[in-house]
């Protein structure tokens, strides 16, 4: 099925209804039924927008067995992953990843803007939420080869490394890309110090620091937070702790806290 002027449409209308929605993360299998549109086709649309940089992708790992969230370490055997809950041990594969989407800060923001003062996105909002959203592995996605030129563009080395059975990791490893692993910390392969946290949990937790009304209580947890990203600079985990308590005691345990300790622990 080719992807209509009416599909676009609809794509359009769904990127808006999600920035007023509570919805953060999505799937292709969303999309797709919002749009009454093939999963295959809904996958080719939303890469194409990865690429126009409106949308960010990024993958989940999850267990096999136990069917949880697991970071992908790319210190660990691949061949030979442990699960961090219930300890089995697994081949990574494409059963396993989980593509997910979520509309960029910078287009989000243009989208509100440009929306200001009207109100036909609201009818569609309740819509956009009713939907059931289905976790489907990328081995369940039949994937055109344009597609697959996107995805090698805009997806991490080691999530290609599995894609290619680990036979052409060192084609692509030297690049750095636009697409994130959920819980996920990993860098090319020539960087020597895989970052301890991904940078876009910092920037979340910097987000909510500048939005707190206090001055007095802000400029404190900024100081913390400008000590907290030193310490990770130096790959200091103890000292991060210290300067991620402070800040957890002043300003309670919000989403980004709690995924931050997570990677210290």
């Amino acid at each position: 099925m080719n992807i209509t002027f009416i599909t676009r449409k609809k794509f359009q209308e769904f990127l808006e209804s999600l920035c007023y929605s509570s919805i953060e993360k999505f799937t292709a299998s969303k999309f797709a039924k919002y749009a009454s549109i093939g999963l295959d086709d809904s996958f080719k649309l939303l890469i194409e927008h990865v690429a126009t940089k409106e949308l960010e992708l990024s993958w989940e790992l999850r267990c096999p067995n136990c069917n949880r969230v697991l970071s992908l370490n790319s210190n660990k055997d691949l061949e030979e992953y442990e699960c961090d809950f219930c300890c089995d041990i697994f081949d990574v594969d494409e059963n396993d990843l989980f593509p997910k989407f979520q509309v960029t800060k910078e287009f989000k923001d243009y989208l509100i803007e440009s929306n200001k003062g009207g109100n036909s996105v609201k009818k569609t909002e309740k819509a956009i939420t009713d939907i059931p959203d289905k976790n489907i592995p990328i081995s369940d996605i039949n994937i055109d080869e344009e597609t697959k030129k996107i995805l090698q563009e805009f997806t991490h080395s080691t999530i290609i490394n599995v894609f290619n059975g680990g036979s052409q990791m060192n084609q692509i490893s030297n690049s750095f890309n636009h697409s994130t692993l959920n819980n996920a910390s990993i860098q090319s392969t020539h960087n020597s110090q895989i970052p301890i946290v991904p940078e876009e949990h910092v920037v979340e937790l910097q987000d909510y620091i500048n939005n707190i009304d206090d001055e007095v209580l802000r400029n404190m947890n900024d100081e913390h937070l400008k000590n907290f990203k030193e310490s990770l600079k130096q790959h200091d985990k103890e000292m991060a702790k210290k300067y991620l308590s402070f800040i957890g005691k002043t300003i309670g345990t919000v989403s980004s806290i709690s995924t931050i300790a997570g990677y210290l622990n």
